[in-house]
């Protein structure tokens, strides 16, 4: 125990040696095998630790001035007291005091080095200015150093071993408080750049003090996306002399782990924040999802409605003008309306009459006979009121009836003034000369040469604003023409005054408001065309009072209610289109008795009940009912005429009446979405001018007939969605004109037999037989065709169709 004790602190420190020092390098040191020899991080640590105990022993050597054995007892003391707060707090202020003199004594070296020295007894061996030498530079790789031998295991006291030192470093930190943690945690898992001294006995990479005399375990593994610290290596804090002094400063000490731990929650804010941000765009996108699919499916629903598209398809003889509805079959255009009568050209008689100055006196009582109301006329912005201006310096009058020919003048000008008459696309002559040759005005010449206003024809003129009341004073007029405008407004009620008016289009504007019994009065009228506006309310009862309408067309508005019972009365009817509307209830069953009528379009309405019989119906030619809810079986058609049926998208159920085939002139047959649960009659190729066929999406069972090869004019056929069974058929190659053929989603079987005349369908531009039990192949023929839609059941390996040139396969 004597040789074993440390020399007092004043003894002097062995001599170094001879060798000069060099710089502190990991990456240099290289020694040769030696068997008690560890790693170069091992000598790290052990100096720290002994820096550590050098520093809790430093106040105890400045009071005695030897070494003495109380220092045992007073590093016993230390930690029997360290769980009580106020002794904690004096000695940290007592060890502060002690780190400052050890501040100003780093200066001497040689006195660092006997204190070091006093504190194991020997000269420490392992210091890393020793341990940094190059020994290449002291005669090669074979030199060893006896001093580089000695093991700090050796010849040091049971305090003193690694085990004590570990204890120790761990139980007091530089501040003086207990390091729970281990302060050396702060280095653990570094990879480390320093250099191996011996190669067969090599340091482990996870090495640390607390791993001494412990088993090994395994690192705890990270968890996943979570950020991990990366911890400084030992050996990097060799490369720098304040690598160890940042120990003995407890601000260094705990400014370094409190930015660490602020960037681990600034990382871990970070992370939470991005997480949360991914999560809220999961949600929106679910949102997003959901909403698309709401709207989708009203867009749909809302296509089944409102499938009126103006294209047109020129490709049939008897209707060149024809218009797609979605994938169904096209519509065409209604029935042309009657031309109006074209316009007089202005004649000598037009300047003979005589010649007329009226007074201003005379002007103003008949412009106040029109327009009552002083304060529009006051108002210098307002049509009237510029119409009576330029009245006022137009005083020539051609003819001697003066009150009629300044009332027409006048309202003509009003309605110039009203509808932006600058803007219009045409106004040639307005407002000069007679106005008869203004443009778009008519004229007829009476009795006693009196010439006056009969129609009016400004459609599509670019006519912008409203109808004034004033056009209802023209009380000469036939006709009016202003469709295709951007009217707006109601229709002035002043209309019911023209009672020679047979002729009043309107349609294709913006005019809103209600239809009331404006045109109840009106015994002369024939042709009324209102559609394409924004017309609401009921359709007038009193419409049934016109004996002599025989177009009547309120489609595309917002008309509610029922079907106007008061329009069987018309006998004259032979035009009826209420299509595109939110017309209820049911279908008079007089209605299919009305003789005279020739084309009934009230499509898409929310109609209901059973469909009428059309058997008197002996003029019909269009009959359109399809997009409505009406239930029940197909009624019967008696018109020979009959050249357009449409009956889809209903809900009718039953059979398709064999008595179809007797319509020879039947063109268009649409049954599509209903709930037909029969066979396809083989009467209808008896139609032998049918054009378009469509019977899909119901529950049609059987084989498709083989008398279908004699409708040599189809165009569209259409049977998808249905129970059709039997082979495929093989007499498509003759039918010259097909356009669509639709067989898909049905039970088809057997072989696929397209015969080589297919090649010759040079119109044909969709074929779609996927979701059959059909096999076979797809030949060359159809392929060079390069149709637009061409679809099979040719997916798989192998596929049931072989078709190398579909566009789509299922």
């Amino acid at each position: 125990q004597q040789q074993n004790r440390p020399p007092p602190p004043h003894s002097p420190p062995p001599p170094p040696p001879a060798t000069p020092a060099t710089p502190a390098s990991t990456g240099s040191i290289q020694t040769g095998p030696s068997p008690r020899r560890a790693g170069q991080e091992y000598y790290d640590v052990l100096e720290m630790a002994s820096s550590r105990l050098r520093q809790d022993s430093a106040p105890m050597q400045s009071t005695t001035g030897s070494y003495d054995s109380s220092g045992d007892e007073a590093v016993r003391k230390k930690k029997s007291k360290k769980k009580k707060r106020k002794s904690r707090k004096e000695k940290r202020k007592k060890q502060n005091q002690s780190e400052d003199d050890d501040d100003d004594d780093d200066d001497d070296g040689e006195e660092v080095d006997v204190r070091r020295g006093s504190l194991f007894g020997i000269r420490n061996p392992f210091t890393p200015t020793s341990l940094g030498r190059d020994i290449s530079t002291r005669g090669g790789s074979n030199y060893r150093n006896d001093e580089m031998d000695i093991d700090p295991n050796d010849d040091l006291p049971s305090r003193w071993n690694p085990a004590s030192l570990v204890t120790a470093a761990q139980s007091k930190a530089p501040n003086g408080k207990t390091d729970k943690q281990g302060f050396y945690r702060n280095w653990m898992g570094r990879d480390s750049t320093s250099r191996r001294a011996n190669d067969d006995e090599q340091m482990p990479e996870n090495f640390n003090l607390q791993s001494i005399g412990k088993p090994k375990q395994k690192p705890p593994r990270p968890r996943r996306n979570m950020p991990i610290l990366r911890r400084q290596g030992i050996g990097q804090a060799e490369h720098e002399n304040s690598g160890l002094e940042m120990v003995k400063d407890d601000d260094s000490y705990n400014f370094s782990i409190i930015n660490d731990l602020n960037n681990q929650y600034l990382m871990n804010e970070q992370l939470v924040e991005k997480r949360r941000w991914k999560r809220e765009r999961r949600r929106l996108c679910i949102v997003l999802l959901i909403t698309f699919g709401i709207f989708g499916c009203l867009s749909l629903f809302m296509s089944r409605r409102n499938r009126r598209p103006e294209e047109e398809n020129p490709g049939n003889p008897p209707h060149p003008t024809q218009q797609k509805i979605d994938d169904g079959i096209s519509k065409s255009e209604p029935p042309a309306r009657p031309l109006p009568l074209s316009p007089i050209e202005p004649t000598d008689w037009l300047e003979v009459s005589d010649l007329h100055a009226i007074t201003a006196e005379e002007l103003q009582y008949i412009v106040n006979k029109i327009t009552p109301d002083a304060s529009i006329l006051g108002n210098p912005s307002t049509p009237q009121s510029k119409a009576l201006e330029w009245a006022k310096n137009d005083m020539n009058i051609y003819n001697v009836e003066v009150a009629s020919r300044v009332a027409q003048r006048y309202c003509l000008a009003t309605l110039y003034y009203a509808t932006n008459g600058t803007g219009w696309q045409t106004n040639a002559n307005w407002g000069n000369g007679h106005e008869c040759e203004w443009y778009g005005v008519g004229c007829e010449a009476g009795e006693n040469n009196v010439v006056s206003v009969t129609y009016l024809d400004l459609n599509s003129n670019r006519l912008d604003g409203t109808i004034p009341r004033e056009v209802g004073y023209i009380t000469s007029l036939e006709q009016i023409h202003l469709w295709g405008n951007n009217l707006v407004g109601s229709i002035p009620s002043t209309l019911s005054q023209l009672v020679k008016l047979h002729t009043l289009y309107l349609d294709k504007n913006h005019l809103d408001g209600e239809m009331a019994d404006t045109f109840d009065k009106l015994e002369n009228m024939k042709h009324l065309d209102l559609s394409g506006n924004r017309l609401r309310g009921h359709i007038p009862h009193g419409l049934g009072s016109l004996t002599n309408l025989r177009d009547l067309r309120l489609s595309n508005n917002f008309l509610t209610s029922t079907f106007p019972v008061s329009l069987i009365s018309l006998s004259n009817l032979q035009t009826l289109l209420l299509d595109s509307n939110a017309i209820s209830g049911t279908l008079p069953s007089l209605v299919g008795e009305m003789r005279s009528l020739v084309t009934i379009r009230i499509h898409e309405n929310d109609m209901k009940g059973k469909l009428p019989s059309f058997t008197d119906a002996e003029r019909l030619e269009e009959a359109h009912f399809d997009g409505n809810y009406f239930t029940g079986p197909i009624p019967h058609f008696g018109s020979p005429r009959l050249r357009e049926l449409y009956i889809g998208q209903n809900a009718l159920t039953g059979s398709i009446p064999s008595n179809i085939g007797n319509l020879v002139k039947l063109e268009i047959l649409d049954a599509n979405a209903n709930k037909l649960n029969s066979t396809i009659p083989t009467s209808i190729s008896n139609a032998s001018a049918l054009q378009f066929l469509d019977l899909s999406h119901n529950k049609l069972s059987g084989d498709i007939p083989r008398g279908f090869s004699n409708l040599l004019w189809l165009h569209e056929f259409r049977l998808d969605h249905n129970r059709l069974r039997g082979r495929f058929p093989d007499w498509f190659g003759m039918m010259e004109r097909l356009e669509i053929v639709h067989l898909n989603n049905n039970l088809l079987g057997g072989d696929l037999d397209l015969s080589l005349e297919m090649g010759d369908l040079d119109d044909l531009s969709e074929f779609a037989i996927e979701n059959n039990d059909l096999s076979g192949v797809v030949g060359e023929a159809m392929c060079d065709l390069l149709l637009d839609v061409l679809t099979a059941d040719c997916w798989g390996s192998p596929p049931r169709v072989d078709c190398s040139c579909c566009t789509e396969c299922f």
